[in-house]
């Protein structure tokens, strides 16, 4: 694997963006298997799983997405054009807190729906 960026613990896996080739996998720890959980992410930085299971991710380039599945991915923000990145992030209790190294903020998301 190359490029990898985001790394999140979850139980017996561990989740991972991998940059270059837009993916969200999740490696099974005890075994080493992996398993492709999303696609169309390039750039992937932050990893956040919410109460449905499904993964919202953030792009230092600028976008946030939903990984519902493995063939539904959706963008949910696209701040390239304001020259917000969209780096590091961390889920709790229904929002989302984003590390913008470009501007130097934080952004905060209230997510709704995805079981919240």
């Amino acid at each position: 694997m190359n490029a990898i960026n985001g790394l999140l613990a979850h139980g017996d896996n561990l989740m991972i963006t991998i940059m270059d080739e837009g993916s969200l996998i999740s490696v099974d720890l005890s075994d080493k298997s992996m398993t492709v959980l999303g696609s169309g992410i390039l750039n992937g930085d932050g990893i956040g799983i919410l109460p449905d299971h499904s993964y919202i991710i953030t792009s230092f380039t600028g976008e946030i997405y939903h990984v519902k599945s493995k063939t539904e991915t959706k963008l949910l923000l696209d701040s390239k054009d304001d020259e917000i990145s969209q780096n590091d992030s961390y889920y709790v209790n229904g929002v989302l807190y984003v590390a913008n190294i470009s501007p130097g903020s934080v952004t905060a998301w209230k997510v709704t729906g995805a079981g919240n």
